[in-house]
């Protein structure tokens, strides 16, 4: 996993070509973009812009096994919670590049505002969409990279 902000993320040396070129293009959207998905390269990149709720329950961890997952946050807050999927008990098996986990005893909780980025390889678990508080609205790009 990979946390910073969309200003700073981009100076990071070590990401690929594909990831640093999804950013790029995320870093130039404003908030008033509207939902849906949008092609960067075909399947190989994209990202969905959506509006939602927070929630107050970890219902449970997810991973992607084709896609990188890279999250920036447009409006709003949320927390992410965090862990390596190595052990974890399946919740609902793996389908349409997405596995779920019952959330373990113990993870990372990230806190996302506005202009935070975090990038989850395969082997990273994460509960988006969780509370800071009270429920609020948050309004979130997320990126699909290729492995």
């Amino acid at each position: 996993m990979v946390l910073s902000n969309i200003k700073d993320i981009i100076a990071i040396s070590d990401l690929s070509d594909d990831i640093r070129k999804a950013l790029l293009v995320i870093s130039k959207i404003k908030k008033d973009i509207n939902n849906g998905r949008y092609e960067i390269d075909g399947d190989k990149i994209f990202y969905m812009v959506s509006e939602y709720e927070t929630h107050s329950d970890d219902l449970r961890m997810e991973a992607h096994r084709k896609y990188i997952d890279i999250q920036y946050v447009l409006d709003g807050e949320e927390y992410i919670n965090v862990t390596d999927r190595e052990n974890l008990d399946v919740n609902i098996p793996y389908t349409d590049d997405i596995i779920f986990y019952n959330m373990p005893a113990e993870y990372i909780k990230i806190k996302m505002n506005a202009g935070s980025v975090a990038i989850f390889y395969p082997q990273d678990a994460h509960c988006p969409c969780v509370a800071c508080g009270n429920i609020g609205k948050v309004k979130k790009i997320v990126v699909k990279v290729a492995v």
